[in-house]
């Protein structure tokens, strides 16, 4: 599987339970263990025994109230193993005493970050999320969570939005990195402002309605991109799926050109003629009004770098992952995704 980075001795001997139990199980040295690039949430890990080689990833103790990633997972992977089994990895072991799932290894290459991938391979991300969606009865029967943030109401989403700069701070960082976040969160609280002024009067006009209702919610990958692809002989695989369930279209359908690492930049949202008719309809309104929020939510989660705990966190799990470097491209990052031209939102015709 692509994004895999070798790992020193030491953190070996810092691997977690998970890991070594899975190495024991599998025959596999400790030292054959690596530690794949990941980031906040998770750990993951490729295995290499005389037998095969497979990913093992780790998922947070799961808290009351909390949604449940491990379960999101597996319940998203046996769903693609029935209708587009070979766009996902085979799902080979879910152990619940070490909150971890063994995965089938990918062979293949990541795609390139800012680089659009060949018009072939988003023709079949399109068809893969087409299949997640053509039988949405049947999708019931397996599926039972909603997806990661997937809120019914618009303004719900900018709540969140504010509530992710609320946390930002600049305190952390170096001089020339403070100067240049302390110039940015203004923009961008001006900008959510913005949005929200155009959200409450769009309500208000009957463009659109806050809520969705929930029969008219899809299956979504969430955070659906090549970011979370593998280039194989056989064509485009898709991974990570933690944050997946049922979704307002409207999120599913722009996330997927809004999603920063590796853009589509079209004049047509290529997800929306895959949705069913009633909610290809609801989204090609929706999409003007949800979408500019949920920019400036992937704006937020570039910036992730000013929350304090998150940066912590991150470092954590990527002990190899110079600090100062990681803000100082995020920063660059997200001021250049805020001067990119807004995509074009479509209307049905």
């Amino acid at each position: 599987m692509a994004r895999s980075t070798a790992i020193d001795y030491q953190s070996r001997l810092a691997l977690p339970d998970f890991a070594r139990h899975w190495a024991r199980a599998l025959g596999a040295p400790v030292d054959s263990v690596v530690q794949m690039a990941g980031g906040i949430n998770n750990l993951v890990y490729r295995i290499e025994s005389a037998r095969r080689t497979v990913v093992v990833k780790g998922y947070p103790e799961l808290h009351p109230g909390h949604r449940d990633r491990l379960q999101a997972e597996v319940d998203f992977l046996r769903y693609a193993r029935l209708v587009g089994p070979s766009y996902v990895p085979e799902l080979l072991h879910v152990d619940v005493v070490r909150r971890c799932v063994v995965l089938e290894h990918i062979e293949g290459s990541a795609y390139s970050t800012g680089v659009q991938p060949h018009q072939s391979d988003i023709n079949a991300a399109c068809v893969f999320f087409e299949h997640l969606n053509r039988d949405l009865s049947l999708a019931k029967q397996h599926l039972h969570l909603a997806a990661a943030e997937g809120y019914l109401r618009i303004t719900e989403h900018l709540n969140n939005v504010e509530g992710r700069i609320a946390k930002m701070n600049v305190d952390h960082l170096e001089p020339e990195q403070k100067a240049i976040a302390s110039a940015l969160l203004p923009e961008l609280r001006s900008q959510v402002v913005i949005a929200r002024n155009k959200t409450e009067t769009a309500i208000r006009s009957g463009f659109t309605e806050d809520a969705i209702a929930r029969e008219h919610l899809v299956v979504s990958p969430s955070d659906f991109g090549f970011h979370n692809a593998i280039r194989t002989p056989s064509g485009v695989r898709f991974i990570d799926f933690e944050f997946s369930g049922w979704d307002d279209p409207t999120k599913a359908v722009a996330d997927y050109v809004l999603q920063p690492r590796i853009p589509i930049k079209l004049k047509l949202n290529p997800l929306l003629d895959r949705l069913p008719l009633k909610q290809r309809k609801i989204a090609a309104g929706r999409i003007k009004i949800l979408g500019p929020v949920l920019r400036l939510k992937w704006v937020c989660i570039i910036l992730s770098v000013l929350q304090p705990d998150r940066i912590k966190n991150f470092l954590t799990a990527n002990t190899n992952t110079d600090a100062n470097a990681l803000i100082e491209k995020r920063l660059t990052s997200a001021i250049k995704y805020l001067e990119q031209e807004v995509p074009f939102w479509p209307t049905l015709t």
